[in-house]
């Protein structure tokens, strides 16, 4: 195409003679076809007795085409002998800038690709349809090129070379991507060297989306602590086949569950501001409860679910504090408590370890439950708890050091008001009363001393510490005496104030 032809005619008449196109009366001319006359650029007889005729076009094609002899006198003209011709016009060299890429989408030719963002399923092929054309804009069925889709997201390379289609003389380049996300596409030409130049348009982005054909991979995971009588969630995560996470928010209405039997009572999931898609679940009872999740109706693949319903935490120790009176602890928990199945009063023994009932308590201490919140011990002879002594706790102890079942007697562990807890196995340090009794101060000493005599001050009788430890100081007074005999006293003491011991 573009490129000017020479035809050169040698005429002659019937007899052999030749015939000069410089005659007169003689011309030469083409004749083409209706449809093919606009195609040609340049068509042209020479006048200079060459015998030839010239012509162009830039539409690849093939032509038909007649050499008439022309007489202008008779207005006649005649074909040559072997008319009419065949001129089979070819594209010329691939020029990329009149390359048209377009997107193949279920095997159909869709638009062409302008550098706009492509959207592909995961699992689909993303596809596009290459025709290579000339300057002219004719297309080259088997230009003998190599080409190749390249795309990135991330660090990940992709690479895919052309293929040629004989019969539609195009070139076909496919990549299947199965991770979701953005990609960068180049659609290039590779040349010699393997170096490759750009069609125009690339790079374009493709943005891979979840295939939303499948649910069979979507996942129920349990959130949150499944104990008795509390609330926990049941919450769907859907991927496609490829694992790749579906936004399942706007089809929140398409998931019910169900407790216990398939045709249990609907429980709608609701869709979270987070993008989460949960439905609360409550655990009446200790063991395991199935869980039924279905979309549109279908169970899931991932369904049923078994969550194990386990005790709840154990009561715990709020404090462990001295009664007004001195003479008690007073044990406060957290919690209502099962009170061990206890009445009345029973043996230290049965709830608290014996290094606090031996060592602390004193002889023959005893417990009583006040409520089911507050455990009294009433402390025994020669009791040696101080404020900040740790006192232990272990509610498995009823069951284990006692045999019988008098009343009284602590029968079963110590869990909260159900029964349904932890047991409970704790410690606690002992406080202050909340209101300590005034402490009464006994001093004993001598009024009068002899010289070089002891003096002493003996405090031991003062009561009402309450587990506090008592301190003491001491002083002579006035610090400034009129006799002079105080006063060398005073000066002598001075440096022993406090102490215990003065020489």
């Amino acid at each position: 195409v573009g490129a000017t032809q020479t035809v050169s005619v040698s005429l002659v008449d019937r007899f052999g003679n030749t015939i000069t196109t410089t005659q007169p009366d003689t011309a030469l001319a083409f004749e083409y076809g209706v449809a093919d006359s606009h195609k040609f650029v340049t068509t042209v007889a020479s006048s200079d007795g060459t015998g030839t005729l010239t012509y162009a076009t830039t539409v690849a094609g093939t032509y038909s085409y007649s050499i008439l002899v022309q007489s202008r006198s008779a207005g006649l003209s005649a074909p040559i002998l072997g008319s009419p011709f065949t001129a089979v016009v070819v594209p010329e060299a691939l020029v990329l800038d009149n390359t048209v890429a377009l997107r193949v989408v279920n095997g159909v030719l869709g638009h062409p690709l302008l550098g706009q963002d492509e959207t592909v399923s995961a699992g689909s092929e993303f596809s596009v349809s290459i025709r290579l054309h000339d300057q002219y804009g004719n297309h080259r069925p088997d230009a003998g090129e190599l080409f190749e889709l390249t795309g990135t997201k991330g660090s990940v390379v992709l690479r895919a070379p052309g293929e040629h289609n004989s019969t539609s003389g195009t070139y076909r380049v496919g990549v299947v991507f199965v991770e979701a996300g953005a990609y960068s596409l180049r659609l290039s030409q590779i040349q010699s060297g393997q170096s490759s130049i750009d069609l125009p348009n690339t790079p374009f982005s493709v943005n891979v989306v979840p295939d939303v054909t499948s649910l069979a991979h979507t996942t129920i995971a349990k959130l949150g602590i499944s104990t008795v009588d509390s609330t926990f969630l049941v919450c769907v995560a859907a991927l496609d086949k490829y694992s790749n996470a579906r936004d399942t928010s706007s089809e929140v209405t398409n998931f019910i569950m169900r407790v216990g039997a398939v045709d249990a009572l609907d429980i709608p999931f609701r869709a979270g501001a987070d993008g989460s898609v949960c439905a609360p679940a409550t655990g009446l009872s200790l063991g395991d409860m199935t869980i039924h999740v279905f979309y549109n109706e279908v169970q899931l693949q991932a369904s049923p679910m078994t969550v194990t319903v386990e005790r709840k935490p154990a009561p715990g120790v709020a404090e462990i504090r001295f009664t007004d009176s001195l003479g008690r602890l007073s044990v406060k928990f957290t919690e209502d408590t099962n009170t061990c199945g206890a009445e009345g009063v029973f043996d230290c023994h049965s709830l608290f370890l014996p290094e606090s009932v031996d060592s602390l308590f004193g002889q023959f201490a005893v417990c009583v439950w006040l409520d089911s919140l507050t455990l009294e011990v009433w402390l025994g002879n020669h009791a040696t708890v101080l404020v900040g002594a740790l006192i232990k706790l272990d509610g498995m102890r009823p069951v284990t050091t006692n045999a019988t079942t008098d009343a009284g007697v602590p029968l079963v562990p110590l869990r909260n008001r159900a029964g349904t807890s932890l047991v409970l196995a704790a410690q606690a340090p002992v406080l202050y009363p909340h209101n300590p009794p005034s402490i009464t101060g006994v001093l004993q000493g001598f009024d009068i001393v002899s010289a070089c005599g002891n003096f002493t001050l003996d405090a031991s009788d003062s009561s009402a510490a309450g587990g506090r430890s008592l301190s003491y100081s001491w002083g002579l007074l006035p610090k400034d005496p009129p006799n002079y005999n105080e006063a060398k006293i005073v000066t002598a003491l001075a440096a022993f104030e406090n102490q215990a011991v003065a020489e």
